[in-house]
């Protein structure tokens, strides 16, 4: 999504009639594919909407995998309440990043101010209910900075209120 896809599709097949295969096609839908599907639709419009006013910098934008994908990519969104920062790691080592934001979607850099991480760990399979962490956004050089940690292959989702 962060690159630029507009849709997802998947799909299983197996032998539907094997207890095991139905049992873990079920787990799989229950912690990916419901889950997944559930952000997507939370987000579609924030994924949609364009750059909502704010320009993105970090120095992990660049390969160093040597794979032709940059360390770290990510999509910027926003609606009427808060811009949406969607960043993913794409290599197998855990990373810090730092992200530079700027422009009339945040307002000029002064102080700090909360940043809420969605989608952080799947509490109910069943409901698709997610934790959320908290993030400090603080002004430094000019610019907003948000710094965070990313797993291995991780994908974060920053939900930054407007001034």
């Amino acid at each position: 999504v962060v690159e630029g896809a507009r849709g997802v599709l998947w799909w299983d097949w197996g032998d539907t009639s094997s207890e095991a295969y139905m049992a873990a096609r079920t787990a799989y839908r229950q912690t990916t594919t419901g889950p997944v599907a559930t952000q997507l639709s939370h987000l579609g419009a924030v994924i949609l909407s364009g750059e909502a006013g704010v320009a993105v910098r970090s120095a992990q934008r660049q390969d160093t995998t040597g794979h032709g994908i940059e360390d770290v990519t990510w999509l910027v969104g926003g609606d009427q309440a808060a811009i949406y920062l969607i960043a993913v790691n794409h290599t197998s080592a855990p990373l810090s990043v730092t992200f530079d934001l700027s422009g009339s979607g945040l307002g000029q850099p002064d102080g700090e101010r909360a940043a809420t991480v969605l989608y952080e760990a799947l509490l109910d399979a069943e409901r698709y209910t997610f934790s959320t962490r908290e993030v400090t956004v603080r002004a430094e050089g000019g610019v907003w900075q948000l710094t965070d940690a990313f797993d291995p292959y991780d994908v974060n989702i920053y939900r930054i209120p407007r001034v």
